[in-house]
């Protein structure tokens, strides 16, 4: 469905029973793998999302299963509606329908950090007394970090750098070599210690929370849902939030601060598995690099599957870890 006259004929005849519709409207977002339409009814506002071929429809449907249950439990997600089978997920259209929430995106207002921690925490807690199967296990290929080899050829691709994207691949790609070959022994070293494993968000960041009078209205976005550590969640979401609209490293060592201490007042934070906070940061974005160099020099996928223009960014997020003592002293005060 291409238009917004398929749009509505649709959404009158699998949801009869959200009232009459006022209004369809496309919504901006950063998402290339949905396309998002704004629904109002008498009876409220919706979200249809029509999702593209490499999403998977039982996915899907599990996540809004366990969505369903957040809501019942007053976790702040955003609530997906039943169509006229009683699903979630049109399978045949890709298509699964939300309610719309008001609200604005993170400004760096510290009252609206401290309430997102409030309510990832919370969320949390909701997520690991699940007993919703999800056993869908993401896709990982094109995020696993490069291999020496994988960086042998994309220099000898490169070869003396034709462009300002070639020029800055090979001024870090020794460094970026190096921090994979840590990061490796590091994992290694977390796969030994067996640390517990739950249902996480994967990606909260400043684009996937809505704000009203300062208080969060909904987190969205769980198409990155998966079983994996808790720090994970907190160490990237702290960070993101940290550093939106700042470089200044006092505020952002003062926001992840502020983040932490209202999350463990909700939620518990392990203090082994806070030992590696830096080390979720830095493996995350060493794969959102991987993905990208990968698409870009080993694939060749020059378009915005790529992900190309967020190469410089997550370079940048990478040195600011890594580099730092950005985080040092934090463990002791929040664990």
């Amino acid at each position: 469905m291409t238009n917004i006259k398929e749009q509505k004929k649709y959404f009158k005849q699998n949801f009869p029973n959200l009232g009459k519709i006022l209004g369809i409207e496309k919504l901006k977002h950063d998402d290339i793998n949905t396309e998002n339409y704004k629904i109002s009814t008498t009876s409220g506002q919706y979200v249809l999302r029509n999702f593209k071929k490499n999403s998977i429809p039982e996915q899907i449907e599990d996540m809004c299963r366990i969505l369903n249950y957040c809501v019942r439990k007053k976790a702040k997600v955003y609530e997906p509606i039943r169509n006229i089978s009683n699903k979630y997920v049109d399978e045949e259209c890709k298509i699964f329908v939300t309610k719309y929430y008001q609200g604005n995106t993170y400004n760096g207002n510290s009252e609206q950090l401290q309430d997102l921690a409030k309510h990832l925490a919370l969320l949390h807690k909701v997520l690991a007394k699940s007993r919703i199967k999800y056993i869908h296990e993401p896709n990982e290929g094109h995020y696993r970090i490069l291999t020496d080899n994988q960086f042998d050829k994309i220099r000898k691709i490169i070869g003396r750098g034709r462009n300002e994207i070639d020029r800055f691949v090979l001024e870090n790609i020794d460094y970026l070599r190096d921090c994979s070959k840590e990061a490796d022994r590091k994992s290694k070293v977390i796969a030994k210690l067996r640390f517990c494993k739950q249902l996480i968000h994967h990606d909260l960041h400043p684009g996937n929370a809505f704000f009203q009078k300062n208080k969060v209205n909904a987190i969205i976005d769980f198409n990155s849902m998966r079983k994996y550590y808790v720090m994970k969640d907190i160490s990237f979401a702290s960070f993101r939030f940290a550093v939106h609209c700042t470089s200044d490293r006092k505020m952002i060592k003062k926001r992840i601060r502020l983040f932490l201490d209202r999350y463990k007042q909700y939620g518990n934070i392990d203090s082994k598995q806070f030992e590696f906070f830096s080390y979720f940061l830095e493996h995350e974005f060493l794969r959102r690099i991987s993905y990208i160099l990968r698409k870009w020099y080993l694939y060749q996928k020059h378009d915005e599957s790529s992900w190309i223009e967020d190469l410089e960014k997550n370079m940048c997020f990478l040195r600011l870890v890594h580099d730092t003592n950005l985080l040092d002293g934090i463990s002791k005060k929040c664990t």
